[in-house]
């Protein structure tokens, strides 16, 4: 049986992490939230705000920050 995965899409958009930091401010969300708008997607396994929590479960903020991003 295969298990539904919840994409941004399906959430009502005012409870989006973009409208919301849009509202809001960015005291409103919280890192996985804040990372999520940052990656813009997921994948087909996992939405945006689930693959933010899993990166900040394995990595903390400072070792993200330190991350250097290189361009193709």
């Amino acid at each position: 049986m295969q298990q539904y995965k919840l994409r941004i899409e399906d959430i009502p958009a005012e409870e989006r992490p973009s409208n919301r930091l849009m509202s809001n401010g960015a005291t409103s969300l919280s890192n996985a939230e804040l990372l999520s708008i940052i990656l813009k997607s997921g994948s087909v396994a996992e939405n945006a705000i689930n693959l933010s929590q899993r990166v900040l479960s394995q990595f903390d903020l400072k070792q993200l920050s330190a991350i250097e991003h290189h361009s193709s």
